[in-house]
């Protein structure tokens, strides 16, 4: 590894383990320019200029990035959809290689990173590609030097312990009979989580009557996790009348987050939303020795993390005794799910969560194995809007099954 670029790392980034490299070359084509990006023949052949690339894996999921040519650092949060910077500005080639994997794999680490090259900009040698490239190798490879093991089912909790002086919060993966550090471990919300806000006006303060939510429930779901709060390890009287409070710190997301379970009467009754600002009352009360299931509630597809912090008055002095903030990391997974109900003796309504950027074109067929699947008759190409799309087709005689063809939208440009 080149003494120099360990040397400016370790500068701007500070002490710590030594970094990883990857690197990427420039090329030329030898026939087919400007035919690449449109899917035709090409010959390419890489030269000996390259993109060098050191990195050490976060595990916040944050990349910084710094240049030793010159080019001022830049900051962002990995997800499925990220905000790009100005045009033109050299940090959105690290975020377009960043969104690409999250869309692929779900959670990624962030990493610090280090860019060094030598390949001229601007020269017809794809100076911008093997950044691309360099910065996608990076952060496969902090991908895989984290390798969070990820919880996608089965009964978990929040877990929340006081013992010698200290306190542990935790994540136990009870049918594992595992625990996990709260950063630890991927949380996953399942795709099957989607549902909408309901029309019942004593739920806005989810959002809006129909707007997509994630949720993990309450009540058991085989497809989902089954996430609650555990004080099963608190024992009694540490605390004074036995109970302690868990309160939200923070939310890191493409989205909000709430808390909240049912009373008998089936009326919400709000623990933490982050929707109108996170302050002291975002917060639940628990009792020691025991355990609860609460509805886990997020507003965006992606990656989160969630501050959490336990407090408690000490029974034997009467101190408030108050955890360091322990961050949750949930997965908060897209699919498009396509639903189809019969809206009245003539015809079916099929709905499904769009995204925006894609284009989506409704196909059918007769047989669900072998098809043919085919353009359904008189339904044109949609454009997605990240809104729940509902279409109304006519019932025809026979069985009838049906798929979406989703487009992203290109957008060709090539980098040199």
């Amino acid at each position: 590894m080149n003494a120099f670029l360990l040397e400016r790392f370790h500068n701007f980034f500070g002490p710590g383990p030594d970094p990883l490299a990857v690197r990427a070359p420039g090329r030329v084509n030898l026939i087919g320019e400007h035919t690449d990006y449109h899917g035709l023949p090409v010959l390419p052949m890489a030269i000996g200029r390259e993109i060098r690339l050191l990195f050490r894996p976060r595990a916040d999921g944050v990349v910084r990035i710094a240049s030793a040519n010159g080019f001022p650092a830049r900051q962002f949060r990995v997800s499925r959809e990220i905000a790009p910077f100005e045009q033109g500005d050299w940090g959105n080639y690290a975020k377009a290689a960043a969104q690409a994997l999250a869309c692929e794999y779900g959670h990624l680490a962030g990493m610090d990173a280090l860019v060094w090259g030598d390949i001229p900009p601007a020269a017809g040698l794809s100076s911008s590609s093997a950044l691309v490239v360099a910065f996608a190798l990076a952060l496969a490879g902090a991908a895989r030097a984290a390798d969070l093991p990820v919880l996608t089912s089965g009964h978990a909790d929040v877990g929340v312990n006081y013992e010698d002086g200290a306190w542990d919060l935790h994540v136990h993966a009870e049918d594992l009979g595992l625990e996990y550090e709260p950063d630890g471990v991927v949380l996953q919300v399942g795709a099957e989580a989607l549902t909408q806000v309901p029309t019942n006006a004593a739920f806005s303060f989810l959002g809006d009557a129909g707007a997509p939510i994630w949720v993990l429930p309450a009540v058991e779901n085989h497809d989902l996790l089954f996430l609650g709060l555990g004080t099963e390890e608190l024992a009694p009287g540490i605390f004074s009348n036995d109970t302690v409070t868990l309160s939200l710190k923070s939310v890191t997301g493409p989205g909000d987050f709430v808390l909240y379970t049912l009373d008998m009467f089936g009326n919400p009754v709000v623990s933490m939303n982050s929707r109108d600002g996170i302050d002291a009352s975002d917060s639940r009360v628990l009792t020691a020795g025991g355990h609860t299931h609460v509805n886990w509630v997020f507003t965006a597809p992606g990656q989160y993390r969630i501050g959490l912090q336990a407090s408690g008055v000490l029974a034997a002095t009467g101190e408030t005794n108050t955890s360091e903030v322990a961050e949750y990391l949930f997965e908060v997974q897209y699919a498009p799910i396509l639903s189809v109900t019969r809206k009245d003796a003539a015809t079916l309504t099929l709905q499904w969560l769009s995204r925006e950027h894609h284009e989506y074109h409704l196909q059918s067929s007769s047989d669900l194995v072998n098809g043919p699947w085919s353009a359904h008759p008189d339904v044109d190409a949609v454009e997605g809007t990240g809104e729940f799309m509902t279409l109304a087709v006519p019932v025809e005689p026979g069985p009838r099954f049906f798929r979406l063809e989703i487009y992203e939208e290109a957008h060709h440009h090539h980098p040199d």
